[in-house]
């Protein structure tokens, strides 16, 4: 049974109104938020306990309901459609997150549960979450830092950044590069499709990591002391390795290999017609900026 618990609005005659309000969650520990246009920021303190601040028209008003174990949060009009809506949310650190948006900018700060995130011409950006981080945009970006657990990143035509994060990654962009700096992953898999790819981060012995490009470059700095087997192949630009036993030369349209250390780990490569450069960075650290 769905129950209505707030729908507040304030300032009644003003060209815009505010929704100002605080909701117990009452064992809910996951909220759930859609909104059409607008923004969504998203910060955290000590209450268990969500404050829901607005910016509306007066024709908009915020429906709040308690379904369960979730607090469902959405903008709502007595007729017409709904109209651009800026939301700021304090939540609890722990609480999960599920923002979904047509025109929306998501940011989130400081969260330490699950977080999903799907926008339609918006940017994303997450520091935190722990568990399952999902974020997908259609013309946004998206940056992720700081996230531990199970990271999928899907753009379409803009760029993803991943930095200082740790778990598995799975990163995925059309017509958008993809950075991943300061990564500790026993699993990446990144593909793009008319970007680049940069990756700067550890190699974990039994890993799995794979980096593919359809129309840009590939650059990996791996840290010193490596055990990875690593294949590289491009179609029509160049392969080149920094780290000794590696082919000076490399065959084109061939996938050539080389072991580093035990070659525990598996590291695949490969680009239609861009370059590879797979080079000794400084560790899993921030190291130097990624090339053009």
């Amino acid at each position: 049974m769905i129950t209505t618990i707030a729908a507040l609005a304030l300032t009644t005659f003003a060209a815009v109104q505010q929704t100002d309000t605080i909701v117990e969650l009452r064992g809910a520990n996951r909220l759930e938020l859609e909104n059409d246009g607008g923004q969504v920021v998203v910060r955290t303190w000590d209450r268990d306990a969500v404050r829901i601040q607005a910016d509306h028209s007066s024709r908009t008003f915020i429906e709040i309901d308690h379904n369960g174990d979730v607090l469902e949060i959405q903008p709502d009009t007595e007729r017409g459609p709904t109209t651009v809506v800026d939301f700021e949310l304090t939540i609890p650190a722990r609480l999960n997150l599920d923002i979904e948006g047509m025109f929306t900018d998501v940011s989130i700060e400081g969260a330490d549960g699950e977080i999903e995130v799907e926008t339609l011409q918006g940017n994303i950006r997450i520091m935190g979450g722990r568990g399952t981080i999902v974020a997908e945009a259609t013309n946004g970006e998206i940056s992720v830092e700081g996230a531990e657990g199970t990271i999928e990143v899907t753009s379409v035509s803009q760029s993803i950044e991943v930095v200082n994060s740790s778990g598995e990654i799975l990163a995925e962009s059309v017509g958008g590069s993809i950075v991943m700096r300061g990564i500790t992953a026993s699993s990446v898999d990144a593909g793009t499709v008319g970007g680049r790819i940069h990756y700067e981060g550890d190699i974990q012995d039994g890993g799995r990591y794979f980096f593919g490009s359809h129309g840009g470059r590939v650059t990996l700095q791996l840290p010193a002391g490596v055990n990875a087997t690593v294949t590289a192949v491009s179609l029509t630009g160049n392969v080149r390795a920094d780290y000794p036993g590696a082919p000076t030369e490399f065959s084109p349209r061939e996938r050539d290999s080389f072991t580093l250390g035990t070659g525990s780990a598996r590291i695949e490569a490969e680009t239609f017609s861009g370059s590879i450069v797979i080079e000794r960075g400084g560790g899993g650290g921030d190291g130097g900026p990624p090339d053009a």
